[in-house]
């Protein structure tokens, strides 16, 4: 995913969380409002093309992982492990796995950070 994925989606929220794979490649970003019972916003970039994604509980519902859900994309999102460093914004080793809902499924590795 690109920044300019990220730009064009103009996601609303105070802080965000983001996926990305062993390699680096960020393929789920959303933001959303601490304490807040709207939904966070966010982009996923999967098998080429970016779409938006949804998932309950602002910011605070995603820190640990969840249910992101789009228009024909659902993305589960588990944290796997302890924290990999320290910061404000410590990473986590977290799977992602990909649903379309015509059934095809992966499954990736990877690191969940979330904060500022």
């Amino acid at each position: 995913m690109s920044e300019q994925d990220i730009e064009e989606a103009k996601l609303p929220g105070e802080l965000a969380c983001s996926f990305s794979e062993a390699n680096g490649a960020s393929l789920l970003y959303a933001s959303g409002d601490v304490a807040s019972k709207t939904a966070a916003q966010g982009v996923v970039k999967f098998r080429g093309g970016a779409q938006r994604v949804a998932a309950p509980g602002g910011f605070n519902g995603m820190t640990r992982g969840g249910s992101f859900t789009g228009t024909d994309l659902s993305v589960e999102l588990a944290i796997t492990g302890a924290t990999t460093g320290g910061g404000e914004s410590p990473a986590f080793p977290a799977t992602a796995s990909f649903v379309r809902n015509g059934g095809e499924r992966q499954t990736l590795q990877g690191t969940w950070r979330c904060g500022p």
